[in-house]
């Protein structure tokens, strides 16, 4: 290892002068930019947005590390794997891969530079816009295994795939970022916290990682059929009030698929998230296994990126581009809005279940019975935007459902732990 600027003092030493200038004549330093905002958080890190002082129109994601922090937490390997693994990725580079743009440091802090992607999370486009189209769905997520593909292909693993770690820029071509918790398979995988493969977020994470068990490239297939559930249904499969009852659901199998997705997509999704590292769709046969599911083949016909280029916003549009029969008519901006009244009312199932509510849940299935009671009177003429409505209302009272199986399951298990 070299030796690094961020020595602790003992004989542990930091590949952290590892991190430096990545493009030979493209110096930056901390005065070149303008922060204008705080965007995120990520391991350890603060994420801006910075634009180019001499180039205002020039913007991107700069992820901040504090020296100090880094060094007390010893973790001075994540950070320059994380450095190392987008430059590795970089060669050739691939369209849903965020682009790492260079590294530079100071006495205080590291700096990592990445292309900003200008519509955002995919995740809080959801929250806004709704759960996409299923023929919209199946794009964004053809994009996404094709990320992995290429990321796999140059032994790297994700180890946090999710809604949350993907953006989708305005001409729809969506992209995979955070590589905080990334490893290269040709480096020795480092230990944070006492482990080295119980790593990434707890609801999307594998049952062997859970049990700090190494299926390398394998554990990002699970985590993929996780983030296609999420990208379905608006919400992760495993849940629970705390890690410990999510890890229990996971290393169970119990996975639930709410009846109003497609025979294909379930299919999907039940091919992906299986126990066995080995049995999973890919995981013999490689991508193209995954890419020739029955799910991807509307994609055939129907190239989103092509279709979404020069639209405001592909997601608002998304009904008009993947529905040749469906009409815009009077019904239409009413429509939309139900659609916003559900997605407010998923959101409010996760915030409710994140902060262990389970008293807002007669809330929520009065507030939902009368969004389907107005949505039923108003739409009786149009009979394609009221079976659209009611797949929303089926979806919400599945997750509902679920929510209170599974807090029964946890008071019953907390009742034993008292006695």
């Amino acid at each position: 290892m070299k030796s690094g600027f961020l020595n602790t003092g003992n004989s542990r030493t930091s590949l952290l002068s590892e991190i430096s200038e990545s493009k030979p004549g493209e110096k930056y330093k901390l005065d070149d930019f303008d922060l204008e905002r705080r965007i995120g958080t990520g391991n350890f890190s603060n994420i801006w947005f910075a634009s180019l002082k001499c180039d205002p129109e020039k913007y991107f994601a700069l992820k901040i590390f504090d020296r100090k922090q880094v060094e007390k937490l010893k973790v001075q390997e994540c950070l320059v794997q994380e450095r190392r693994n987008m430059a590795k990725l970089m060669d050739p580079g691939h369209p849903n891969i965020i682009k790492f743009e260079g590294s530079f440091k100071d006495d205080k802090n590291l700096y990592i530079l990445y292309e900003m992607a200008d519509t955002g999370e995919l995740w809080n486009f959801m929250k806004l816009t709704g759960i996409p189209y299923e023929k919209l769905a199946a794009n964004l997520i053809l994009q996404l295994v094709n990320s992995l593909e290429y990321i796999h292909s140059k032994n790297i693993v994700h180890r946090d795939i999710k809604c949350e770690n993907l953006v989708i820029s305005r001409d729809g071509q969506l992209k995979l970022i955070d590589f905080g918790s990334s490893v290269d398979l040709d480096y020795p995988i480092p230990t944070v916290n006492g482990t080295q493969h119980c790593v990434g977020t707890p609801r999307f994470m594998a049952p062997e990682s859970v049990q700090n068990g190494n299926s390398g490239k394998l554990r990002d297939l699970w985590s993929l059929g996780c983030t296609i559930y999420q990208i379905l249904t608006g919400h992760p499969p495993f849940f629970g009030s705390t890690d410990y009852f999510v890890y229990n659901r996971i290393l169970s199998g119990e996975l639930k698929i709410p009846n109003c997705l497609s025979e294909a997509a379930r299919d999907l999704i039940k091919k992906l998230i299986v126990l066995e590292p080995q049995n999973r769709l890919g995981a013999i046969n490689g991508f193209s296994e995954i890419k020739n599911h029955k799910f991807f083949e509307c994609t055939k016909s129907c190239n989103f990126v092509e279709r979404s280029k020069n639209h405001v916003s592909a997601y608002e549009d998304q009904d008009f581009m993947f529905d040749s029969t469906f009409v815009i008519d009077k019904n239409w901006g009413e429509f939309k809005n139900v659609c916003r009244r559900f997605s407010e009312t998923l959101i409010k199932i996760q915030d409710y279940e994140s902060q262990d509510d389970f008293n807002k849940s007669k809330e929520l299935e009065l507030e939902l019975e009368c969004i389907i009671k107005e949505t039923e009177c108003g739409f009786s003429d149009c009979g394609k935007l009221k079976c659209r409505i009611h797949g929303k209302g089926e979806l919400l009272h599945f997750h509902l459902s679920d929510w209170k199986a599974q807090r029964e399951k946890e008071m019953i298990e907390a009742n034993k732990w008292l006695k």
